[in-house]
């Protein structure tokens, strides 16, 4: 499962447990050639539509002042000399990997407005993208945060196509 899926399904199944998308949509995913990844909702109002489109184009994209951010993590193996000694076959079992942060991502405002929302959202990311805690960044040590991974380059630079079908 690529990136994009994994964040469009956490986005959905956010919405959706705070009501914001009815029961009845469903998610669709399509990964194309290329690196492309197709993402829409079946089934859905227009409304619901717009909402999942803005949250998807929020959560992926450049931070655009946002109100809670979120980490995502990678795991990396270590350079170690029995890393290095490992036979490439049991690397993936063996070989002991370092955990850091990789990006900050904005948590979408239909899920920032307050914190139990947010909460919402930190779940479905923990279970599905990375571990993580969604952070209040409207305040000075929150607005730091968000300084220092920018100034890292640890924030998304993605840029979200956006059509509108209708069928």
């Amino acid at each position: 499962m690529s990136l994009v899926s994994a964040i469009s399904e956490v986005v959905f199944e956010s919405l959706r447990e705070i009501s914001q998308i009815s029961s009845e949509s469903a998610l669709k995913i399509n990964e194309r050639d290329g690196g492309y990844v197709r993402v829409f909702l079946a089934g859905a109002s227009p409304e619901e539509a717009q909402i999942f489109a803005q949250s998807v184009r929020e959560t992926l994209g450049p931070l655009s002042s946002p109100r809670y951010v979120i980490p995502r993590f990678v795991d990396v193996p270590a350079d170690t000399l029995t890393n290095r000694l490992l036979p490439r076959i049991l690397r993936p079992w063996l070989e002991r990997r370092n955990r850091r942060q990789w990006m900050l991502h904005a948590v979408p405002t239909a899920l920032a407005l307050k914190r139990d929302l947010a909460a919402v959202f930190e779940n479905h990311w923990n279970a599905k993208v990375s571990p993580g805690q969604a952070m209040f960044v409207k305040n000075p040590q929150g607005e730091q945060v968000v300084i220092d991974a920018i100034r890292n380059n640890l924030t998304p630079s993605t840029i979200v196509h956006e059509k509108e079908m209708f069928l």
